[in-house]
């Protein structure tokens, strides 16, 4: 009996040990700090905590468009360190303490999030992005134990305690959550709602932010997709005070034909434009802008929010809209869109008003640029 007893506390305290080691412990393949990149003291002000499942990991091409250094957004890497944000040399969601391998880890919603928080507030911007492909919510909740447990919740909590750390002064100003593509079944988004409270109410106790906001994510639609979980995420606010969701509406697949679950490079530019939009209303009482377009007509399909500017091709593109796909235009009163062509002096439509259909409007000219104005 003795004998017996020994070898099974013997096997807890392995056990525990190996489980001790693994909290905070970066994968094998986990790159080094890029040392051209790393900034000392860069005085990050607000940290985003972004988390969920592999669209958050990020699976959609980077482009060349995603490998420009981004300015004033800082990403929190393996050594405890800020550095500029980048694209390089893999994704958003390569320093991950719980991701799957390094390969895997490609363009998320994290760059656009924080190249627009940046932009439309002057603040220096820090991304915790700890995000594992192929988990449900169950395996991101305090304690869990069981299959595919990396300790998400715990190393989520513990990153974003590092980060705060490092950065004296700075304080957590929203927690970015998509997932859901594993809890989309019937019975699970059934108790999908609760166990999202729970995981909201556990983070923003154990990060001594009680009121910070919460901003989850729609999955894709596409071939039925979504169908179980969508409508919850949807009611996070009439749930969880301080929160809020984006639309993944009109966002498309990598993969269409093969019902791939990951957005496509586009998809995750908007997604993270409309993750900051939903942010800059919420924490910072800024509109996001006074003109969406969209890629179909009718306001329907992808569509990105636009400030009174001047927008090349390029600049839409960067956003996750290509000049050429538009399709219509809706436009806050008080402001006027005008469109050119080659001719920067004279434009080919300038109004005041929606446009329903842009391809009716401009009789198939091909538009080089927007100018938004306010009246």
């Amino acid at each position: 009996m003795g004998k017996l007893y020994l070898c099974v506390l013997a096997v807890c305290i392995f056990t525990s040990c190996v489980r001790a080691q693994t909290t905070n412990q970066l994968p094998d393949d986990a790159p080094l700090e890029n040392p051209v990149l790393v900034v000392q003291h860069p005085k990050v002000q607000d940290i985003y905590l972004l988390i969920g499942q592999s669209n958050m990991g990020g699976r959609a091409v980077i482009g060349q468009l995603d490998k420009e250094v981004l300015q004033n957004v800082y990403l929190f890497n393996r050594e405890n360190h800020w550095e500029k944000a980048a694209n390089l040399p893999s994704g958003m969601n390569r320093y991950s303490t719980v991701r799957r391998k390094i390969s895997m880890q490609n363009l998320n919603p994290a760059y656009t999030f924080g190249r627009k928080l940046a932009d439309y507030t002057g603040r220096k911007i820090g991304i915790v992005c700890n995000a594992r492909g192929g988990t449900t919510i169950a395996e991101w909740q305090k304690g869990y134990s069981g299959p595919n447990d990396a300790d998400m919740y715990e190393e989520a909590v513990a990153r974003t305690k590092a980060a705060l750390a490092a950065s004296p002064g700075a304080r957590l100003k929203g927690i970015i959550w998509h997932q859901g593509e594993g809890d989309n079944s019937k019975a699970k988004a059934a108790i999908y709602m609760q166990q999202l409270q729970q995981l909201v109410a556990d983070l923003r106790a154990e990060l001594n932010a009680p009121d910070v906001p919460f901003i989850a994510g729609e999955v894709g639609t596409w071939h039925g997709r979504g169908q179980g979980v969508n409508p919850v995420i949807d009611q996070i606010a009439r749930h969880i005070p301080h929160s809020d969701f984006v639309s993944s509406e009109g966002l498309t697949s990598r993969n269409l034909p093969k019902n791939d679950p990951h957005f496509n490079t586009l998809s995750q530019r908007v997604l993270g434009e409309r993750y900051a939009d939903a942010i800059l209303r919420m924490v910072y009482q800024i509109s996001p802008g006074d003109v969406t377009l969209f890629n179909q007509a009718n306001f329907t399909g992808r569509s990105i929010v636009l400030r009174p500017g001047k927008y090349q091709a390029v600049d839409l593109e960067k956003r996750g809209l290509l000049l050429s796909e538009l399709a219509s235009i809706k436009i806050q009163k008080g402001y006027k869109v005008l469109l050119y062509t080659g001719n920067p002096n004279a434009a080919v439509i300038s109004t005041f008003h929606d446009v329903p259909d842009f391809s009716v409007a401009t009789a198939g000219k091909e538009i080089q640029s927007i100018v938004i104005e306010k009246e």
